[in-house]
Formats: structure tokens, C-alpha cells, sequence
């Protein structure tokens, strides 16, 4: 059961568009309808405005086709924005339009150009729509708030942030080492009593982190530290489970990672890899001991690498 607006029918279309200008409708589910009241969907901890009420009712999930028929392109969204990295400018300015035009939940597309600076942000051009970066994201019932100029996110780890959240067991520490705005710990404890440490370099990230928190009902506790990683695991205790999302430069901090985690306990690993240094990595990992629990692509990233997610137990 999630929150919606009750609306008279006859009032409903100035409601769901000054409720989406206010960055309140969750587009996971859809508006549903009766003989008299539009139920709209609100995102969690979005406060009702207006005269109308907020009622409790069954969410029914979204089936809005994000891709426009007439532009091909590969393209995320985050809330209210699109986000593509399609290099030919005619081609990224057609797809935003068309985005536009086609769903009226998105009303930002951005190029993304590149990575940059030492929190590793997205360089952002404007293609079409408002330039509105600040955005309320919903996955796996976790609701997460970020500024897309100031914090590096991917929703293409949903998936993999929530096969994370279902190993992890009531009553464990659990490390988060790169957190970034907090996605697999909010995922965490939000279905579990556990204690998540959560580290980030960036205090914009960490900002956001807080404001997630407070957004969501955890059933565990996400603590967020503004350090570099090594700094703040002086001061912190060993863990069952320890995530190391920050695949460009994961294996520079195994070692230390690993002189945190229980014995017995699971490191969920993240590189970029193509199949040499692969089988690179495996062999170096093997000569630490650690067992093998499960290895797989998480997503392309280049015509030769992958993201590759190793979960390893330490002896």
C-alpha cells in the first residue's frame, strides 16, 4: 500500500501536472481511475498539498514504454530526467525531443559527455526540457533523492543492489565502501535490522545520503561517513559483509577490505574487466583464498569490458 492523491475527476489533470512540477508522482505506478476519483501516486515522504487527501491504496506498476517509436538510443532515467550518452548531437537532440514529447514524467534529458573531477560526476549538457538536476528516484520501494550534476548515480544496478539486500541477514555490520548517495545501503536496511557504515568522499553525495534516510522507513540503520575510506575504517570495527562497488579502481583496496571482514564473512565485488584481465583477477583473488560464490556481467561497458560482480567468501 502506497500513498496517492484522491481527486475529483473533473480536477484531475491541473492536480497530476502541478503534482509532477513538484516532483511528487511516483512514475513506478500508474494514476488509476473510478466513476468519480483519480488515485495518483505519490513518492514516499512527499507531503499532500492543496485540498485534496492522501489515501493508502495498492500500488499497480507502471507499464509506460520510456523508448519513442521514431528515435532509437540508449538512454537511463532517474525521476523526472533522461540521461543518454549518444555522441552524434543531431541524433541525441532528436531522441530528447521525442522523450519529451512521449512521456510526460520526463521533462529533462541530458547528454551525459563524460566523467570527470575526483568524485567521478557526469559532465551534463541540457538537450531538451527544464534544467532541473535534483531528482526523486524510487527502486525496489527505496526512494532516493539526488542532484545528477553533483553525485554519480546508475540505475542499472537495481537488479544487482537487490540480490545484494536479500543475502544479507537481520543483526549483521555491514560495510558499504563507496556508497555514493546510499543506494545498496538504503536497499539493506530498509528490509533489514542491521547496521550499514556507509563511506563517501563526496559531501554532496553524503548530503543526499541523509536526505534519504529520512525519507524512507528503515527497518535498519544506514551511518553515513564523509571520509576518504581508508581514513574512517581506522576508526571501524571488522564486518559480515563488505561492499565494494567502485569498479574502476576496486582491487587498489582488497587488501584493506579484506582485513575488515569476518572470517566467513562476503565481499560483493566490483571491477571493469574484459576476459584477460579477468582471468587475471581471478587468479590473484584465489591466491588470497577466497572462495568463489558467484561470478557474472552486470552490464556491457565497453566493446571489450564488462562490470563484473565476483561475491566471495573469505576463509
Amino acid at each position: 500500500m502506497i500513498d496517492h492523491l484522491k481527486v475529483p475527476k473533473g480536477m484531475a489533470q491541473s492536480a497530476i501536472e502541478r503534482a509532477r512540477k513538484l516532483g511528487m508522482v511516483d512514475n513506478s505506478f500508474s494514476i488509476q481511475t473510478d466513476a468519480e476519483y483519480v488515485l495518483i501516486p505519490l513518492i514516499a515522504g512527499t507531503a499532500p498539498f492543496m485540498e485534496y487527501p492522501t489515501v493508502k491504496a495498492q500500488g499497480r506498476p507502471s507499464r509506460r514504454k520510456y523508448q519513442p517509436l521514431d528515435t532509437h538510443g540508449a538512454f537511463d532515467v532517474i525521476g523526472h530526467i533522461a540521461i543518454t550518452k549518444i555522441r552524434n548531437r543531431e541524433k541525441a537532440e532528436s531522441l530528447a525531443q521525442s522523450l519529451i514529447k512521449a512521456n510526460k514524467s520526463i521533462s529533462t534529458v541530458y547528454l551525459d559527455t563524460g566523467i570527470w573531477g575526483e568524485y567521478r560526476i557526469r559532465n551534463l549538457e541540457l538537450l531538451a526540457g527544464t534544467d532541473n538536476p535534483v531528482a526523486m528516484y524510487r527502486e525496489n520501494s527505496v526512494v532516493m533523492a539526488l542532484d545528477v550534476r553533483k553525485v554519480y548515480f546508475s540505475p542499472r544496478l537495481a537488479t544487482e543492489r537487490m540480490l545484494v539486500s536479500k543475502d544479507v541477514r537481520d543483526g549483521e555490520e555491514v560495510l558499504d565502501m563507496f556508497a555514493g548517495i546510499g543506494p545498496f545501503s538504503l536497499n539493506i536496511a530498509r528490509w533489514h535490522r542491521c547496521t550499514v557504515h556507509a563511506i563517501d568522499s563526496n559531501p554532496d553525495a553524503i548530503y543526499y545520503m541523509q536526505q534519504s534516510i529520512e525519507l524512507n522507513r528503515l527497518n535498519g540503520k544506514v551511518i553515513p561517513h564523509n571520509a576518504d575510506v581508508e581514513a574512517a575504517l581506522y576508526q571501524l570495527n571488522g564486518f559480515h559483509r563488505i561492499i565494494m562497488n567502485l569498479p574502476h579502481d576496486s582491487f587498489r583496496y582488497l587488501d584493506v577490505a579484506l582485513q575488515h571482514l569476518h572470517p566467513g564473512g562476503t565481499l560483493y565485488y566490483y571491477e571493469m574487466l574484459d576476459i584477460k584481465t579477468l582471468e587475471e583477477r581471478m587468479e590473484e583473488l584465489r591466491s588470497r583464498n577466497l572462495d568463489l560464490l558467484q561470478k557474472r556481467v552486470v552490464h556491457g561497458y565497453s566493446s571489450r569490458e564488462s562490470m563484473f560482480a565476483l561475491w566471495l567468501r573469505k576463509p
